[in-house]
């Protein structure tokens, strides 16, 4: 009789596929970025001779790269995206809008040019009657520069705050009116009286936002045109309006920038004005100056859910002024439900605002 033989063996115990799938899905996001970067061009980043022309480039073209424009004349240029850094040379009687640049942009030989633009680092070298409407959050050089004109940044289209985000940019961190001229600093030094007039003034703000012509851009709606700015427009330390003023800090937490510009709006619709912004890192006495010299540091340095922060932590402020304005807050407040419920900000009366507000928006250097 025949015999049956039948041979069994343990399957092998199946293997985590967790690992192997993340490890795989890593690869793949590497090939990714590896085909992204060979598709892109340089001529895509270049903007060179070009005459009486109409240049636009939308979101996502710039995309955090790097630009150049160079040996332009009469050009109208909307960059309405966000880069790492712009350098833009021997362009004459051009006009350039610029969204968020996360580091530096550097105008160099540059005349008759008007500006709006937003920036970590701004410099200017060997330019000459140039128009600036500027956002910085340090501040703005000038260099070998003569007739230079300064304003707030006052412009709006619709992806702007997000590539502001993208390049790690506060909102409350603008010092535009802090303008260093080292080739006045170097006169001053060398006692030269015939090169003491000023390179640079401020311009009127209300003729910054006309520094471009929006209509000449397809990629601008009417509708984005006609918007308020999207960032906070600020008066700088010139000529400003007399009466009241106030100084508000927000303390720590992930939602302090949308509570400040809650009360920044609310106080401009009832005549309040901005005078200066800043986002700072404070250090426990510097933390002691601005909120009581006799206040718990500890406390003061807890997040918005109660935990104790690792690092000091950066603090957004406002300088505001107008009539009765330190009221006019309060009542604000009281009357938005997110901000009556808040416990993160602090306002600071006109007896101390004027004093402090020299300390922290003029006198205290940021950290490096």
């Amino acid at each position: 009789m025949g015999q049956i033989l039948c041979w069994f063996r343990r399957a092998p115990t199946p293997q985590p596929q967790a690992p192997l799938l993340q490890q795989q899905q890593q690869q793949q996001a590497s090939v990714s970025q590896q085909q992204q970067k060979k598709k892109l061009r340089r001529e895509d980043f270049i903007l060179s001779n070009r005459k009486d022309a109409v240049v636009e480039r939308e979101a996502g073209t710039i995309d955090g790269q790097q630009f150049v424009i160079e040996d332009c004349t009469g050009c109208d240029v909307y960059l309405l995206d966000w880069s790492a850094t712009i350098t833009v040379d021997y362009c004459t009687d051009c006009r350039f809008l610029i969204g968020p640049v996360e580091g530096s942009i550097f105008f160099r030989n540059c005349k008759g040019c008007d500006v709006l633009v937003i920036c970590q680092q701004f410099r200017t070298r060997e330019c000459q009657d140039c128009r600036f409407g500027l956002f910085c959050t340090t501040e703005p050089i000038v260099e070998m520069s003569s007739g230079l004109e300064f304003g707030c940044f006052d412009f709006c289209y619709f992806s702007l705050r997000e590539h502001m985000s993208k390049a790690h940019l506060s909102l409350w961190d603008n010092k535009w009116y802090r303008i260093y001229d080292f080739s006045a600093t170097a006169a001053a030094a060398a006692q030269d009286e015939d090169d003491d007039k000023p390179n640079w003034t401020f311009i009127q703000q209300s003729s910054v936002r006309g520094l471009v012509d929006a209509s000449k851009c397809g990629a601008l709606s009417p509708e984005e045109a006609d918007m308020k700015s999207s960032l906070p427009v600020s008066l700088g330390t010139e000529n400003l309006p007399y009466g009241e003023s106030c100084v508000v800090l927000v303390l720590p937490g992930a939602e302090n920038e949308g509570l400040i510009d809650t009360l920044v709006e609310g106080a401009n619709k009832v005549g309040g004005v901005l005078y200066q912004t800043r986002m700072m890192i404070c250090d426990p006495p510097k933390l002691k100056e601005l909120f009581d010299r006799h206040s718990d540091v500890s406390a003061i340095q807890k997040g918005s859910k109660g935990a104790t922060l690792e690092s000091p932590p950066s603090l957004p402020a406002s300088y505001i002024g107008g009539n009765s304005i330190h009221s006019t807050l309060q009542s604000v407040i009281q009357e938005d439900d997110a901000l009556r419920t808040s416990k993160l900000i602090h306002l600071v009366d006109e007896a101390k605002a004027k004093p402090l507000s020299k300390e922290f928006f003029l006198q205290w250097k940021d950290d490096i």
